[in-house]
């Protein structure tokens, strides 16, 4: 699993958000450019950085409560942000490709082509989550070549849309299966 950094103003204090194995996580609301996040994390991530820029070091996570499935940003480490360091919310996953829709659908008003697809990876505790993408144009094209079962790595923006989070796919690669197997 490759963490990804994101950079933003934490809004609030963290309040209690769920408890999973008897671990209790907090949640607080993290804005980037104007857009609210939510961003999950054990207490000590979040260590008096209220109100303050925070650099973000954590993954997407997935995680059913209540028979809904929430997706959060979920936070391994904070520490301020420096002054020359602009707000980001672009993240890496890298995993297999589960599911992508048969074909593309065009986007309203424009004509161009829009593809939807999940990719599962495993987290830093071993468990698998999920990451809904959205590719347009040309990943798109690139993701409909693609076979579910095959190892790839996206890099996009975090982005939400209602209370559902998606990675907006800028780039596609796959993984090579001799390095795979270098690295298991």
């Amino acid at each position: 699993m490759k963490c990804s950094i994101i950079i933003g103003t934490l809004m609030a204090d963290p309040v209690h958000y769920l408890t999973i194995g008897g671990e209790e996580l907090f949640e607080s609301t993290l804005s980037i450019r104007g857009k609210d996040y939510k961003v999950v994390g054990y207490k000590t991530a979040f260590s008096q950085t209220s109100g303050k820029r925070v650099k973000v070091t954590g993954y997407v996570k997935a995680h059913r409560q209540q028979g809904k499935l929430q997706t959060f940003y979920m936070a391994i480490r904070m520490e301020e942000a420096g002054d020359n360091e602009n707000d980001t919310s672009e993240i890496s996953v890298t995993g297999t490709l589960v599911k992508r829709a048969p074909d593309f659908t065009i986007e309203e008003g424009m004509s161009r082509e829009v593809i939807t697809a999940i990719i599962q990876y495993k987290d830093s505790e071993g468990k698998y989550n999920l990451v809904h993408m959205v590719c347009k144009g040309k990943q798109a094209r690139e993701m409909l070549e693609i076979n579910a079962g095959r190892e790839i790595s996206v890099k996009g923006i975090f982005l939400r849309r209602a209370t559902v989070y998606e990675l907006l796919v800028k780039e596609i690669e796959l993984i090579d299966e001799k390095e795979e197997k270098v690295n298991d």
